[in-house]
C-alpha cells in the first residue's frame, strides 16, 4: 500500500497497519508533481519486471513478456502465488486514480492474451490468474464501454479456447477409433442415429 496506495478503505487483515488510504486532495497534488508521477511510472515498470513483463511503449502503454530465459520463473511465481493477485488489483486501481488509465487498459489487453490463450508460447502459463482477471482486474476499468469491450474480448477468447479443446478431443477420438458423441437434440436426427446404431432411443432427447 505504500508503493501503490488507492482510495479503498483499508482492511487491517490484509495490509500493514502503517499503510495509509489515498485521499482525493492527495491524488490531485500527486498528479501535479512531475517527480511523483515519474516515480509512479518507475514503480510500475519495476512491478512489471517482477511479474516477467516489460513496458515497451510509454505512449500506448503496450506490454510484452520479457525475453525467453527471463520470464519463465517469474510467470511460474505469479501463477502459483495468489497473494500477487491482490497486489495487481491495487496497482491497477492506483494507475486509474493517478490518471494512467491507458497503462491499465493496455496491460489488461496483454493479460487477456497471456492468461486465456497463452499466445506467446502456446501454453497457459498464467491459467491460475483467470478468476482474478475476470472478476477483479477488469472491474477496475473506469470507462463502462472499455470495460464491456474487454469482457467481450475475454468471452471470445474463452470460446475459441473451448472450440479448440473440442476439436482436439474429436481428433483424439478419431485417432483412437472412438465415436464422437452426437451433438444434436433434433428428434429426427437422433431417431435416425438410434436406428443405425440399433439401440433403444433415449427418452430424454424427445420433447413434446
Amino acid at each position: 500500500y505504500w508503493l501503490f496506495p488507492n482510495q479503498d478503505r483499508l482492511n487491517s487483515n490484509v495490509v500493514h497497519s502503517g499503510a495509509q488510504r489515498l485521499y482525493k486532495h492527495e491524488i490531485e497534488w500527486m498528479k501535479k508533481d512531475a517527480a511523483v508521477m515519474e516515480r509512479v511510472l518507475r514503480s510500475y515498470k519495476l512491478m512489471l519486471d517482477f511479474y516477467g513483463m516489460i513496458l515497451v511503449d510509454a505512449e500506448t502503454g503496450a506490454v510484452e513478456r520479457r525475453p525467453v530465459g527471463e520470464y519463465e520463473s517469474r510467470y511460474r511465481n505469479l501463477n502459483t502465488s495468489s497473494h500477487n493477485y491482490l497486489r495487481i488489483t491495487r496497482i491497477m486501481k492506483n494507475l486509474g486514480d493517478l490518471g494512467h488509465e491507458h497503462y491499465k487498459v493496455a496491460w489488461l489487453k496483454f493479460l487477456i492474451e497471456e492468461i486465456i490463450t497463452g499466445t506467446g508460447s502456446g501454453k497457459n502459463e498464467l491459467i491460475n490468474c483467470t478468476r482474478s482477471l475476470k472478476e477483479y482486474w477488469i472491474e477496475t476499468v473506469r470507462d463502462d464501454d472499455v470495460r464491456a469491450e474487454l469482457k467481450v474480448q475475454i468471452a471470445k477468447q474463452l470460446e475459441v479456447k473451448r472450440k479448440s479443446a473440442m476439436d482436439a478431443g474429436a481428433a483424439s477420438a478419431t485417432t483412437t477409433g472412438e465415436k464422437k458423441p452426437l451433438e444434436t437434440e433434433d428428434p429426427a436426427v437422433l431417431a435416425s442415429a438410434v436406428k443405425k446404431a440399433r439401440i433403444a432411443p433415449d427418452e430424454n432427447h424427445h420433447h413434446s
